[in-house]
């Protein structure tokens, strides 16, 4: 998967988002190796909302908006999301350091 497929995930990610209560802090985009019939990545979205909880319509339309901003660049790949808040990934890092 090139960068520019990447730039367009993060890009529609910032874009969804941009207007809500949520800052997102980071999108990593991969491509998800076992992917079958089709190809697909894992899109990772580290957030922080103020109240610890995403909008779920938001949510659900990523998806849709991001397999047509891809389709838009004959791009035939099923993004996976998955969400982790700011919070949850500090714990995360700190555990994997501590080796617990």
């Amino acid at each position: 998967m090139d960068d520019h497929t990447k730039d367009i995930i993060e890009r529609v990610v910032r874009e969804r988002w941009a207007s809500n209560t949520v800052c997102v802090l980071n999108v990593t985009v991969t491509e998800a190796p076992d992917a079958m019939p089709e190809r697909a990545c894992n899109v990772l979205i580290t957030y922080d909302a103020p109240h610890g909880v995403l909008d779920p319509g938001r949510t659900l339309g990523l998806v849709r908006h991001t397999r047509q901003s891809l389709a838009n660049r004959a791009e035939d790949l099923f993004p996976i999301f998955s969400f982790v808040s700011r919070s949850d990934a500090k714990t995360r890092i700190a555990s994997l350091r501590s080796g617990t």
